[in-house]
């Protein structure tokens, strides 16, 4: 218990600083919560599902809210702790929310046994719907707040996601007598999936440059904006987080080809999200000796 309790007030800690280096702003960071059962505040109360997908009766709740609120837990969540930390209310399902909600504080989306294999939990909120949830909170701050507010939230935002646990539950019944390969192909469609996903952080971070390129426009006229935008440096670092998760959460004895063939994964979502870019960008190489990439000279 005390390791438990350890380890969660250094993870509060660590993404309370976060809100609290935005403190001198005027606007407080937004905070979203991407997960399964571990991080579910309530959603699947909202979801027509069997009862083993919720907790919305006794014991859970009933030491801190001394109610069952939805939480598979007897208290608060990870995400509870550091909301308060971050000085933010406890957290309400998602699809709970009545009447008008800009979620200017951000929003919690998990639901219990989420998957990130949408073809495994069609009756819960999949990484997908999830993902479509923080579409829609997207298009709501830019509606209501504009274009410039929403951009400005956006990149101060924090994202705390947890899923693809239960992926590896279903493996073990659907698939009895795999081999060692087949079980590590496995992790790669898990990881692949989601790391596929989180490219939306990229996706976004690209509109950003898009709408600078439409204000230059505006401000200079298409020809001096063309001029800049082409003779521009272009500076991006990605990816260093998907390795730090494939070192220490997918493979405790990876060989030199397995890691060249992660390296290979990521940079092929790079390229993808890339490809279209009319501006010029550096050119990524992946050398075998180390597996890690490299501005090519």
């Amino acid at each position: 218990m005390e390791i438990s309790l350890g380890f969660l007030f250094c993870v509060s800690l660590y993404f309370s600083q976060f809100f609290v280096s935005s403190s001198s702003h005027k606007t407080q960071a937004a905070f979203f919560i991407i997960g399964d059962s571990l991080y579910d505040p309530g959603n699947n109360n909202f979801l027509n599902v069997s009862v083993s997908y919720k907790a919305d009766y006794p014991p859970y709740g009933e030491t801190f809210f001394k109610y069952s609120t939805g939480r598979f837990c007897d208290g608060r969540l990870i995400p509870d702790f550091i909301a308060h930390h971050a000085n933010l209310s406890l957290w309400r399902p998602y699809l709970d929310q009545p009447g008008k909600h800009q979620f200017l504080n951000g929003a919690n989306f998990a639901s219990a046994g989420a998957t990130v294999f949408p073809y495994l939990s069609p009756e819960l909120l999949h990484l997908d719907i999830q993902l479509g949830f923080f579409k829609n909170v997207v298009s709501l701050w830019r509606h209501e707040l504009g274009n410039a507010e929403a951009n400005k939230r956006l990149n101060n935002a924090v994202f705390l996601i947890s899923i693809g646990g239960v992926d590896y539950l279903f493996f073990p019944s659907d698939y009895p007598n795999a081999t060692e390969s087949e079980k590590q192909e496995y992790v790669n469609w898990v990881i692949g999936n989601i790391t596929n996903t989180i490219t939306l952080n990229i996706r976004i971070q690209l509109g950003y440059l898009k709408e600078v390129a439409n204000l230059l426009k505006e401000e200079l006229g298409d020809t001096e904006a063309k001029n800049i935008l082409e003779n521009a440096i272009y500076l991006s670092s990605f990816g260093g987080v998907d390795y730090m998760a494939f070192i220490n959460n997918t493979y405790t004895h990876f060989t030199q080809s397995k890691m060249e063939e992660y390296v290979k994964m990521v940079l092929g979502n790079l390229t993808e999200v890339t490809k279209d870019s009319k501006y010029q960008t550096l050119h990524i190489v992946a050398p075998a000796h180390i597996g890690v990439p490299v501005v090519e000279e």
